[in-house]
């Protein structure tokens, strides 16, 4: 029948210059715009905007505090501008910073934007300092671009923010998309559309055919939008006011997909399969070729390719850095631990690590010798009588955790990851792997010594299996959206969390 709405569709086109038989629903022709720029298109101008915010506050601080007493070093400043502004506009791109949805929200867009702002300036002092010519640039002129080129900044991405909120709320800026399909997977496929959509998606309307739904078993679905027949789904796109549409029909029902797809051969507009009422609860979707036949991605590897090496490289250098640095302190500890109490320095546990294979972590000695839980199945609480003095200002502070520095520099551990947690460790009376569901995705990359979880204040005692869902989802989150940006803003909001001793004892 498909087949049969688009042949007759494509006869109407040729009999007249405007479409005969079928027209867009009227609804649809007053709420949705003929012209609608994509928010990509919108997101591509803003790295522009932002070369244009950098470059110009540099040169014109170079103008008034360089130039007009030593003009001959423009050459120099240009080149360390040009070379400042595009590694900021680099950095943030890598970390997806000029997509749609980051620009669009603004609390989670600003900060990460002026850190990869700071590391954009951070790089060119470096590279100063690596080709030792710092002494040909003023230090008031970088401070001052630094200060301004963060104001600009800001100031771009809350005119940014609000301008594409206006403009998708008034039709403007979009993804206008159509849903064909009305029985259970198409009433799934709104419902989830309805609860987490945005302002970039404008929805034309539902589609079906009495016949289809007929097809499928169902009766037709009670309408939430405007809708329409395949023969009306065909005149709206071809008129533009569809951009996507979205098949809403079983996988099963192969040949009845196949004649929805050469239907809509005759106008263009992007067309996306809905997965079955399984894929909503599937983490990660996406399509790769193998041996030219498409494959629908259900799990990828987090830290393929080079992410895996920026990972590595990542881990090593800070780990060697940290070593260095707080290796007095970790003297200190060591020799305050012996002092306190009788028995090792160092505390080892069998740990569950990446691919959960068990691995054997290290930490300071916190507990008395003849008190300590190697399995770790008993929970430490409040006030816990096996914790020595030292241990409770260590535990407190974080800096029983120092010597995972090593597990790092072997390979067991990464600085940033989900807790590895003990093998034996229980919710309850259940063990945690048992009693929260998808627990064992969390080691599809390795422990760290901090985490998503930790500075979103998730830390300290787990005795409900609320607050261990809590944080494995926490951990999945990492796992799912792991980027360097993310890494380096986790350490950075550790030495925050910290400060916070409310859960650590």
């Amino acid at each position: 029948m498909s087949h049969e709405v688009a042949a007759r569709f494509l006869a109407d086109c040729m009999e007249t210059e405007t479409i005969g038989l079928h027209r867009p629903p009227p609804d649809v022709v007053r709420r949705v715009r003929t012209r609608c720029l994509s928010p990509g298109f919108m997101a591509g101008l803003v790295p522009a905007v932002d070369a244009l915010v950098l470059y110009g506050t540099s040169m014109l601080i170079w103008y008034v505090y360089v130039g007009l007493l030593s003009p001959a070093t423009v050459a120099s400043y240009i080149a360390a501008t040009g070379l400042g502004t595009f590694g900021a506009i680099v950095i943030q791109y890598l970390n997806g910073l000029y997509g749609p949805d980051h620009l669009g929200n603004l609390r989670r867009q600003l900060p990460r934007t002026l850190l990869c702002w700071g590391i954009a300036i951070t790089l060119i002092v470096q590279l100063a300092f690596a080709l030792k010519v710092t002494e040909e640039f003023s230090r008031v002129w970088l401070f001052s671009w630094l200060i301004a080129g963060a104001v600009g900044l800001t100031g771009l991405r809350i005119l940014t923010a609000r301008l594409m909120g206006h403009f998708a709320r008034a039709g403007f800026v979009g993804e206008r998309i159509a849903v064909y399909g009305a029985g259970s997977q198409g009433r799934m496929l709104l419902e989830h559309l309805r609860a987490e959509s945005d302002d970039y998606l404008h929805l034309v309307g539902v589609f079906a055919d009495a016949q289809d739904c007929a097809d499928e078993g169902h009766a037709m679905a009670p309408r939430l939008v405007p809708d329409g027949t395949l023969g009306d789904l065909l005149t709206a796109a071809q008129k533009g006011y569809i951009d996507t549409v979205i098949l809403a029909v079983p996988w099963t029902a192969s040949e009845r997909l196949w004649n929805l797809v050469q239907a809509l051969e005759a106008v263009s507009v992007d067309v996306q399969l809905c997965p079955a009422p399984l894929g909503a609860k599937l983490p990660c979707h996406d399509v790769q070729r193998v041996a030219s036949i498409p494959m629908l991605s259900l799990w990828t590897r987090p830290l393929r390719s080079w992410h895996g090496t920026a990972k590595w490289l990542e881990d090593k250098i800070i780990a060697t850095g940290a070593l260095l640095f707080f290796g007095p302190l970790m003297l200190i500890i060591a020799a305050l631990i012996k002092l306190d109490s009788r028995g090792p320095v160092l505390f080892r546990q069998k740990r569950f690590g990446f691919n959960n294979e068990a691995i054997h972590v290290l930490k300071f000695r916190t507990m008395y010798a003849d008190r300590q839980d190697v399995s770790g199945a008993r929970r430490t609480i409040r006030g816990d009588s096996r914790v020595t003095r030292v241990g409770r200002f260590l535990r407190r502070t974080s800096l029983d955790e120092l010597p995972q520095l090593l597990n790092v520099l072997k390979g067991d551990m990464s600085i940033v990851g989900p807790r590895p947690h003990a093998v034996a460790m229980k919710v309850g009376d259940r063990y945690y792997f048992e009693a929260v569901r998808g627990y064992a995705a969390r080691h599809r990359v390795k422990p760290g010594i901090t985490g998503w979880a930790q500075v979103n204040d998730l830390r300290g005692e787990i005795d409900t299996v609320r607050k261990a869902e809590s944080r494995v989802v926490h951990d999945l989150h990492y796992v799912n959206h792991w980027s360097l940006f993310l890494d380096i803003w986790i350490i950075l909001m550790t030495f925050k969390a910290l400060i916070s001793t409310r859960n650590a004892y």
